[in-house]
């Protein structure tokens, strides 16, 4: 709803954000009058923070009015633009994760294809799976890297596979393979330890829109 005159706070625009010029939506802290308290209690101003949005300017060609969204709550001026100053740092963060949220396809390929090294296979798995996002919560059990091209990987799914059944394609051609598998007790980090095995052989894949998206198994 929007405000009248004798109603509206004194506020001031602290963040806003406009699509093509025009003003969309902006955060607002409004100052109010003293609470009126009970004798020998100390008065002060509280802080409303007010999320609004602007409307679209009304024939006359005024400037859009304000449209109060909600209070967030009361609190000293320190507070509320701690607040607020949190609020914008949260939104502008979130905005990269989300533009760049791991597909499906783009898993696998962490996961499973990498250059062929020539480190000692059990060094290769610890190095990996930590270097590759497999270790961060618990130690994954086991994974394959299939080391080759990441197009020659990708071929699988069409001219470079046969398919097997559901949505899963045998390679034609083999690949060099390293298989890390957990050993000892640990299942968290930082205990995460793996033994590597090292073959060449050829892999079934999941593909899904012509694109691998799971490992399934070594033939």
């Amino acid at each position: 709803m929007v405000l009248p005159s004798h109603k509206r706070p004194n506020c001031k625009i602290f963040w806003h954000f406009r699509i093509l010029g025009k003003l969309v939506f902006f955060l607002s802290l409004c100052l109010h009058p003293p609470l009126q308290r009970r004798k020998n209690s100390s008065q002060r101003k509280p802080c409303l923070l007010f999320p609004c949005k602007a409307t679209e300017k009304n024939q006359k060609g005024e400037q859009p009015s304000l449209r109060v969204l909600g209070v967030v709550d009361t609190m000293p001026r320190m507070l509320a633009y701690s607040v607020l100053v949190l609020f914008v740092a949260l939104l502008l963060g979130s905005l990269p994760t989300l533009a760049q949220r791991e597909t499906r396809h783009g898993k696998f390929h962490r996961q499973h294809v990498a250059a062929s090294s020539g480190l000692d296979a059990r060094l290769y798995c610890n190095l990996m799976m930590q270097r590759r996002g497999m270790t961060n919560v618990k130690c994954k059990p086991s994974n394959t890297f299939i080391h080759g091209e990441a197009t020659a990987v990708d071929a699988i799914c069409n001219y470079g596979g046969i398919h097997s059944s559901d949505n899963y394609y045998n390679s034609i051609s083999a690949f060099e393979l390293t298989v890390c598998r957990l050993t000892g007790g640990g299942t968290a980090p930082p205990n995460c330890n793996y033994r590597g095995r090292v073959s060449t052989q050829r892999v079934q894949v999941a593909c899904v829109h012509g694109l691998p998206v799971h490992f399934k198994q070594a033939l």
